[in-house]
Order: structure tokens, then C-alpha cells, then sequence
């Protein structure tokens, strides 16, 4: 298992992401393709590779940098491809500024304004409300990095 972790960590480019698929070069940082994904799933998996948690903290921390750089999507916060999901892979001060950004008030002038692109799931699990308010949840109760259907068992 070492091994393959090791083989994924070493897919990370020079700027802290990962491809969407290996040997292509896509730029998308978001839960499903992307250093917030990889960076929520070494947070998950890290007590269980002690000897890799050198390795690990190396790649979380510029997955972190570009995620923050980067990770301000217009699609409609939520889950998968948007910041809720997002805001999971950072530290409490940076991932509270993506949230602000995701309140039911925030997210109605978003879509009024033209800030964010309507979601064409509102009430789905992994693209709507449900996964911004699983993502609310997981903050007050100070976890960090759970996401339904993924790592929250």
C-alpha cells in the first residue's frame, strides 16, 4: 500500500496539484479533480501510514496553497465542484472564508449577480444543498476533512 501512495504522491505537479487523469495536464481544482480531493483523502488516510507522514504533510501543503489560490469556483457551492467542498481541504481560518461564500444569502446574489453558475442538482446529495449543509455540520462539530459518500464511515 506504501508503494501506491507513494506512486500517487509523486503525481503532484510543481504547483500542489494533481491531474485529473495521469499524463494529462488539467487545471481543475475542485473535490472530484484536484488537490482538494487528494489533499481530504491523505488527511483520511495519514494515521494509517506513519512512516509516510513526512511525505504526506510535503504534499498536503502546496495541494493547500493552490486550492486557496485557486479553489474559488463559480459553480454553485456545493460538495463536489464547488467551494464547500473545497473549504474541507484547507486550515479552519482559510476554509471559514471559502464558507462565507456559501450561505443561503451569499449563494442567492451569487446567482443573481452572475458570481455563481446555478446548480442543475439543488437538492442532490453531492451538487446542492444537502452536501453544503453535511459540509456546515462537519465544521461545527470542528471535524475535519469528512465528506458524505466518501470518507464519513
Amino acid at each position: 500500500m506504501e508503494s501506491k501512495l507513494l506512486s500517487l504522491l509523486s503525481l503532484q505537479d510543481k504547483e500542489g496539484n494533481w491531474p485529473v487523469v495521469e499524463g494529462r495536464d488539467k487545471e481543475l481544482v475542485q473535490f472530484c479533480h484536484g488537490a482538494p480531493g487528494f489533499i481530504c483523502s491523505l488527511l483520511a488516510i495519514r494515521p494509517h501510514f506513519p512512516t509516510l507522514h513526512q511525505k504526506i504533510d510535503a504534499a498536503i501543503t502546496p495541494g493547500r496553497r493552490i486550492t486557496w489560490e485557486k479553489g474559488l469556483l463559480t459553480k454553485e457551492p456545493n460538495f463536489c465542484h464547488g467551494i464547500s467542498g473545497n473549504a474541507l481541504a484547507l486550515d479552519a481560518r482559510q476554509r471559514d472564508h471559502f464558507l462565507s461564500f456559501a450561505t443561503p444569502e451569499r449563494i442567492e446574489q451569487g446567482i443573481k449577480d452572475g458570481t455563481f453558475e446555478k446548480s442543475k442538482d439543488p437538492y442532490g446529495t453531492l451538487w446542492g444543498e444537502a452536501s453544503r449543509a453535511w459540509i456546515w455540520m462537519e465544521v461545527w462539530d470542528g471535524e475535519e476533512g469528512r465528506l458524505p459518500l466518501y470518507s464519513d464511515v
